[in-house]
């Protein structure tokens, strides 16, 4: 199963695209289904969304992007409808980014999960970098983003590598409809909902994978693998995008 993870539809801070527009062309790449991931909070009424993307045969998922005083976090909580605001609990009253790793911790106690997204890309604030090693708690590493280029990646993908996280892969996508699927997460198992994610990224049976060329030029890498929680993984990019990656089972 194939999922964009990293998706900002037209409720999101800065997010332009209708999710009519995105469902139509994650179903068009091929895809299985997508995560909205608003900044800094989720999506309340999404019930018409995830009706949407079962017309569409796609699986629409809730999640959030978080900024912290150190890096973005994308955050998944296994029923969506029983979390609160994110502003009541996990936000600043104040408006300002919360310390990183008291959001980390905040989000595990809550039963989800949080991801450092595009650490490594200084285009895309606030810089995460190497702090990501000081980081305890995170249950994987956005190893591929289609909207950073390729050193941000690889560096990301080390990373995860380093900290014996699994990887995942989102678009990121704001305004670009062309990156909608070039960069997504690989599941072994069924993903059905929110709940089925996080113990699917909790398990650590997920694989990011980036589909075409990297941003920043190059060609795209044809294989990384790491040794990691439930035994070898393997990334994989494929430069037309013809044929879906499969994850290698050790």
């Amino acid at each position: 199963m194939l999922l964009d993870l990293h998706v900002h539809c037209d409720l999101s801070a800065r997010g332009k695209l209708p999710v009519s527009d995105i469902l139509d062309v994650a179903a068009e790449r091929g895809l299985d289904g997508v995560c909205l991931t608003s900044q800094n909070s989720l999506i309340d009424d999404f019930q018409p969304f995830k009706e949407m993307g079962a017309a569409r045969n796609l699986t629409v998922l809730i999640g959030a992007e978080v900024i912290t005083d150190n890096g973005l976090l994308l955050c998944f909580f296994p029923d969506v409808a029983e979390t609160p605001p994110l502003g009541n609990w996990l936000l600043n009253a104040d408006g300002s980014a919360p310390p990183a790793q008291e959001a980390i911790d905040q989000i595990n106690e809550s039963g989800g999960v949080a991801v450092a997204a595009t650490p490594f890309s200084r285009d895309i604030p606030p810089f995460m970098g190497d702090r990501i090693t000081g980081l305890n708690g995170l249950a994987a590493v956005e190893v591929f983003c289609a909207r950073v280029n390729r050193n941000a990646n690889d560096l990301a993908l080390r990373a995860a590598e380093r900290l014996n996280l699994p990887g995942i892969g989102g678009s990121g996508v704001h305004d670009d409809l062309e990156l909608v699927g070039k960069a997504a997460t690989l599941f072994k198992d069924k993903v059905s909902s929110e709940a089925d994610l996080v113990y699917a990224i909790r398990s650590g049976e997920v694989w990011g994978v980036l589909i075409g060329a990297q941003p920043g030029g190059g060609q795209p890498n044809r294989k990384r693998n790491q040794q990691g929680r439930g035994g070898g993984r393997q990334w994989r990019s494929q430069g037309g995008g013809q044929r879906r990656p499969r994850p290698r089972m050790d």
